[in-house]
């Protein structure tokens, strides 16, 4: 459904003036017929939720562009780990969390119970021997950053991925924000779309390199 620039401005909850600042800067996804523009409702929401300013109110997109997480900081919260250990799921998932860099105030083993009801209600495994194990919404319990986590399996296991295929690599993300929670599944999604990465990744590369990789990723996002 195509909208005008009130309706994308109430859709946002920005000003219309709000929204030509952005089609000026090339922010907001758009299209002209003839003299005006238009919008795709659909976009909007994608842009929202990719951005993160999910009550952005009077806020500049200055501001909302500063106020993005990326995959190289997420990871280097988190750690990258090789040769987990686990037959099934839930063994799988209770490693991650154990060894997950919290804060001594979280409750692990409700973390472990919150994903692994996320896995059964909907499993997170996208194919290709991938998986990115996360709650539907940000975690309850308060951390000072969002974590994200990568985990070299030693043996596949069976996920109840959409290819029926076993996981071997796993992202375990963890964040008390909607907004860091949102962005960064974004953009580890498109870094799992980009052929390199995942050729990289497969290869089971030294922690040097997939922080260079992840750095790409970042730049071609920011």
């Amino acid at each position: 459904m195509e909208v005008g620039v009130k309706e994308a401005a109430e859709i946002l909850d920005v000003s219309e003036k709000t929204i030509y600042r952005w089609i000026a800067a090339e922010r907001l996804p758009f299209f002209k017929v003839g003299s005006q523009y238009r919008f795709s409702r659909s976009m909007l929401n994608k842009w929202l939720a990719a951005n993160s300013c999910s009550s952005v109110g009077a806020v500049e997109p200055e501001v909302c562009h500063k106020a993005r997480f990326n995959l190289t900081d997420a990871v280097r919260n988190g750690g990258i780990y090789y040769r987990i250990e686990g037959s099934d799921i839930d063994s799988v998932l209770e490693q991650m969390v154990n060894q997950a860099p919290l804060p001594e105030s979280v409750n692990r083993q409700a973390l472990t119970s919150i994903l692994i009801d996320r896995e059964r209600l909907s499993s997170t495994g996208i194919g290709d021997g991938v998986a990115i194990p996360h709650s539907r919404s940000p975690v309850i319990f308060e951390l000072p950053n969002p974590i994200l986590t990568v985990n070299f399996l030693e043996n596949p296991i069976e996920y109840n991925a959409i290819d029926n295929k076993p996981v071997e690599l796993a992202f375990l993300l963890l964040s008390s924000s909607s907004r860091a929670h949102l962005q960064l599944l974004s953009r580890l999604s498109y870094a799992l779309r980009t052929s390199n990465f995942m050729a990289s990744m497969k290869s089971v590369p030294s922690r040097e390199t997939i922080m260079a990789e992840l750095a790409i990723i970042d730049d071609i996002l920011k």
